[in-house]
């Protein structure tokens, strides 16, 4: 893929999420980011097994199906060192809207403990 597709995807990606007002975590991968962009874009599900893949795929659950179930499976699977993080705070606001304040402060505490 040459270097003006990546930028287009990107910023395509970019806009659908703000649009959802979500916040855009890098993908270095492009062939990871042409996948996450099929799937927000086209609703194209690659079936990618990528942290950052799975991340963005429990976002689109959470967000665009509305499928919290679905959501939290692919947060759980998506912990990883790109977006350890973000996974680990969605899973906690997630927990938290659904009265499971036990896991949301253990993941709240998760990040508080990586940020600080």
């Amino acid at each position: 893929m040459n270097m003006n597709t990546v930028i287009k995807y990107e910023k395509e990606l970019i806009k659908k999420l703000n649009n959802m007002e979500l916040e855009y975590v890098k993908i270095k991968n492009p062939d990871i980011l042409k996948q996450v962009h099929d799937l927000y874009i086209n609703g194209n599900d690659s079936k990618n097994n990528d942290s950052i893949y799975l991340y963005y795929l429990g976002l689109y659950e959470e967000h665009i199906n509305n499928n919290d179930d679905l959501a939290e499976k692919y947060y759980l699977m998506s912990i990883g060192p790109e977006n350890k993080l973000n996974a680990m705070y969605n899973l906690a606001v997630m927990y938290e809207k659904k009265g499971k304040y036990d896991l949301a402060g253990k993941y709240y505490s998760e990040v508080d403990a990586k940020i600080n």
